[in-house]
């Protein structure tokens, strides 16, 4: 599965993922983008998932409508040690994660 890490996201969390070509916004030119025209702009690169800390891009966009599965992490905060202990849980959420659905972590 294509993943886009989202750019609120440690760039180098992308390390800890498996089993999924992940990618970043910076890397693919897609930071500072809004979160519809991103969405737009996942699908035109055939990306299946999103990764994020924005918990409020499920209830801002249709995610079910554009087809993208999307995991929220909720850390207890944005340090990347407290990010990268949710590597495990999101690694099982990209896995198992339908088109269209959301996922939180922890959850």
């Amino acid at each position: 599965m294509r993943v886009l890490l989202d750019e609120n996201m440690p760039q180098a969390f992308r390390f800890h993922i498996q089993r999924h070509e992940v990618l970043t916004a910076g890397y693919l030119g897609l930071a500072g983008m809004e979160n519809g025209h991103l969405l737009h702009a996942m699908i035109d690169q055939k990306i299946e998932a999103l990764v994020t800390l924005d918990s409020n891009l499920t209830y801002q966009q249709n995610v079910a409508k554009a087809g993208i599965g999307i995991v929220v992490l909720r850390p207890p905060s944005s340090k990347f040690h407290d990010i990268l202990v949710l590597s495990a849980e999101v690694q099982r959420a990209l896995d198992f994660l339908l088109p269209g659905k959301v996922t939180i972590v922890p959850g």
